[in-house]
C-alpha cells in the first residue's frame, strides 16, 4: 500500500516532540507549553491508524482468516521482541533509566498488545468505542480496588523517566482511538470538507475552556485520566484532519512537512535512537562549549538532532532502511509466519 503523507508527518511531528521532551536540558517556554507530554499519545495514536491500514491492505489481498491471524501474532511477537531488546541494551547502557522486564510496559510493547487485541475482538467503530470505555472503568478499579494484584497493568516497572512513562491501561485506549481515527482515510462517507475542521475544532476547545475553568493540569500522570485522553484525542483528531485536507487533498507542501515526513518514514528507528544521540551530543557540546546557555544548548541540540536523523533518512533509504527496526519488523514477521505456516501444516 502507498504511504499517505499526512500520517508519515503526523508520525514525525509525535517524534519530534518526544526528542524535544527528551532533552534533559529544559528551555523554559517548551517546558511550560508541556507539548512534549503529547509525544507519546500521540505516537500511539498514529500507530492505531497504521494498524487498521494494515488490515485493509490485507483485505484487499483476500488473505484468509487463518492467515491475517498468523501475520497479526508474528508481527506482535516481533513488536514485543524489539522492544525488551531494547529495553535490556537500556538497562546495560542506561541503567538510571531503565530496568529490565518482561511486563514493563514500554510504547513499543503497549502496541505489540494492541495488535494481539485487535485480532482477538470484534472490529469496528462502535466495538472500539466500547472498549475504550471499559479499558478506563477497568482501569479505575484496579487504581481504587486491586491495586496489589493487578499493579503491573497500570504501572510501568522498565522505565523510570523523569519525562513519565507508559503502562498497558489506560495507554491502549490511545492505540485504540487511533483504530477509530483511520475512519478518516478508510471510511468514503467520511470525506473531509474545510466545513469539517468546524467540528473537530469545537471539542479542542470546549475541552481547552473546561481545563482552564477547572483548573485541571497536563501532567505526566494526568494523561492516564480519561479527561485528558479527551483533550490529546481531540488535539491529533484536528491536527490530522488539517493535514488530510491541505497535504492528502490540497497538495500542499513545505520544507518543514518535509521535513516531518522523513523523520515519520524512521520513527520506529529514531525512537530507539534519539536518546542515545541526544546524550552524545549534550556531552560533546559542554565539553567544548562550557560556558553555553542552557537554553541556547536546548536549541542546538534539538536542531542537530532532527537535521541527523533527516539526513540519516536520506542516504538510509537508498538501502531500504537495512536492520533498522522498520526493516527488523517487516523481515521478522515474514520469518515468524512462514515457520508457523510450516509448524501447523
Amino acid at each position: 500500500m502507498k504511504r499517505i503523507s499526512s500520517i508519515d508527518i503526523a508520525r514525525g511531528i509525535a517524534i519530534i516532540l518526544m526528542i524535544e521532551a527528551h532533552i534533559p536540558i529544559k528551555f523554559a517556554i517548551f517546558d511550560e507549553a508541556k507539548l512534549g507530554l503529547l509525544a507519546a499519545p500521540f505516537f500511539l495514536i498514529i500507530s492505531g491508524i497504521s494498524y487498521e491500514f494494515f488490515l485493509h491492505s490485507r483485505s484487499g489481498y483476500s488473505t484468509s482468516k487463518r492467515d491475517l491471524i498468523l501475520e497479526s501474532l508474528s508481527r506482535s511477537t516481533i513488536l514485543y521482541l524489539i522492544s525488551i531488546s531494547g529495553l535490556f541494551l537500556g538497562s546495560i547502557f542506561i541503567p538510571h533509566i531503565y530496568h529490565f522486564q518482561f511486563l514493563g510496559w514500554s510504547l513499543i510493547q503497549v502496541i505489540a498488545f494492541g495488535y494481539l487485541l485487535g485480532i482477538s475482538l470484534p472490529n469496528g467503530m462502535k466495538f472500539n468505542t466500547i472498549y475504550i470505555f471499559i479499558i478506563f472503568a477497568i482501569t479505575y478499579l484496579i487504581n481504587n480496588f486491586f491495586l496489589d494484584s493487578f499493579s503491573f497493568l497500570v504501572t510501568s516497572g522498565s522505565i523510570q523517566l523523569p519525562w513519565g512513562s507508559t503502562a498497558l491501561l489506560p495507554w491502549l485506549a490511545y492505540f485504540i482511538f487511533g483504530r477509530i481515527m483511520s475512519n478518516l482515510y478508510l471510511n468514503p462517507a467520511l470525506k473531509l470538507k474545510p466545513g469539517s475542521l468546524l467540528f473537530t475544532l469545537l471539542p479542542l476547545l470546549l475541552l481547552l475552556i473546561m481545563m482552564h475553568y477547572l483548573q485541571y493540569p497536563l501532567t505526566t500522570n494526568s494523561r492516564n485520566t480519561f479527561f485528558i485522553f479527551l483533550l490529546i484525542c481531540s488535539a491529533q483528531l484536528l491536527i490530522s484532519s488539517l493535514l488530510i485536507l491541505f497535504i492528502d487533498n490540497g497538495k500542499s507542501s513545505s520544507i518543514i512537512f518535509h521535513i516531518f515526513e522523513r523523520l515519520g518514514k524512521i520513527a520506529f528507528t529514531t525512537y530507539y535512537i534519539h536518546v542515545p544521540i541526544i546524550y552524545i551530543l549534550l556531552g560533546l557540546l559542554t565539553y567544548f562549549i562550557p560556558s553555553i546557555k542552557s537554553f541556547i544548548l536546548h536549541i542546538i541540540c534539538l536542531i542537530i538532532v532532527v537535521s541527523f536523523l533527516v539526513i540519516f533518512e536520506g542516504n538510509w533509504r537508498k538501502y531500504n532502511y537495512l536492520f533498522g527496526c522498520e526493516w527488523i519488523l517487516r523481515k521478522g514477521t515474514q520469518l515468524l509466519k512462514r515457520s508457523a505456516d510450516k509448524i501447523l501444516l
